[in-house]
């Protein structure tokens, strides 16, 4: 059905002499070689994701939906949240964003005891006599409404008695208002990779995985177009993430050693940062300068760090 509508739509483009319509369809299959086909008849497979893509298809990330929770929701720690946007945000391809996520909202968990306040159709149809009925089928959990204010009535997002569905329980402390005015929030991190992915090397530009753990996901992004154009290296701790992680822990990476790069004493300058990085860590302030080979990262910590060097380093 989806390759009828793509022959179709390629041909409405054709005929009436359009640039491009984006065809968007959703897909949860876990298996990439399943995935793939949605990109056309006969793409080329190969390990990863991104290698897998043809040449002239493009990725699309999505961290939740209005039928999957939050990623918020989803971790052991509200600390991850920052380095899934890194991920979400600056791999190639267009992020699709859903409401809540820029803020880390969190869900609201819906209980028995709450049935009569479920309107999720679906969900109503399977009969929700139990715990485990509820939590497997209600999607209204991540359905709530925004939460823009601490202080106005419905957390600012309607003036009526009554919102369609009841507030998540961490309105108040979790919500725009609130995050606006805190030194650094997830809010504030998100517009600023926002900003970020408008440079060259995100937009356009060259992607590489350098380094792929249980613990540590790194990769590089940079243009071709220009000398001129930064390297950028971001980096993620992904201990944090689950809730079988052990304690805080410092990760020391090498990345001379892992970029294999000429210039043995390169450095790179911090743009961006995790807001729970350690206030005592060099990695804290934007524009601080480290060296590339002794970088310390400890759970749930996340970098973007634009490199003093230039392409042909490494």
């Amino acid at each position: 059905m989806v390759v009828r509508w793509r022959r179709f739509i390629d041909e409405y483009i054709r005929e009436n002499k359009r640039d491009y319509i984006i065809l968007i369809t959703e897909t949860q299959d876990k298996n990439v070689d399943a995935n793939m086909p949605y990109y056309g008849l006969n793409p080329k497979f190969t390990e990863l994701w991104l290698s897998n893509l043809p040449s002239d298809a493009w990725s699309t990330w999505i961290l939740s939906s209005h039928d999957s929770k939050r990623v918020g929701t989803k971790l052991a720690s509200s600390h991850m949240i920052d380095g899934f946007y890194m991920l979400f945000l600056l791999l190639p391809g267009t992020s699709i964003v859903y409401y809540g996520e820029e803020i880390g909202m969190e869900n609201l968990m819906f209980t028995k005891e709450m049935r009569n306040e479920i309107v999720d159709l679906s969900a109503l149809n399977y009969g929700l006599n139990d715990k485990s009925k509820i939590e497997q089928h209600v999607r209204d959990g991540q359905r709530t409404p925004m939460q823009w204010s601490s202080t106005e009535i419905n957390s600012g997002f309607t003036t009526a008695s009554k919102p369609y569905l009841p507030l998540s329980k961490s309105w108040k402390t979790i919500n725009v208002e609130n995050q606006l005015k805190e030194s650094r929030s997830h809010l504030k991190l998100f517009k600023q990779l926002v900003e970020l992915r408008e440079n060259p090397p995100f937009y356009g530009g060259k992607h590489k995985l350098v380094l792929a753990t249980k613990q540590i996901y790194s990769f590089i992004r940079w243009s071709n177009k220009s000398i001129s154009i930064p390297i950028y290296l971001i980096i993620i701790n992904m201990i944090g993430a689950s809730r079988n992680d052990q304690e805080n822990e410092c990760v020391t990476l090498d990345f001379i050693q892992l970029l294999k790069c000429k210039k043995k004493d390169a450095q790179g300058k911090v743009i961006a940062r995790s807001c729970y990085i350690k206030h005592d860590s060099l990695l804290s302030n934007e524009g601080n300068q480290v060296d590339l080979n002794n970088i310390c990262l400890y759970s749930s910590e996340s970098v973007v760090l634009q490199l003093m060097l230039t392409i042909d380093h490494i």
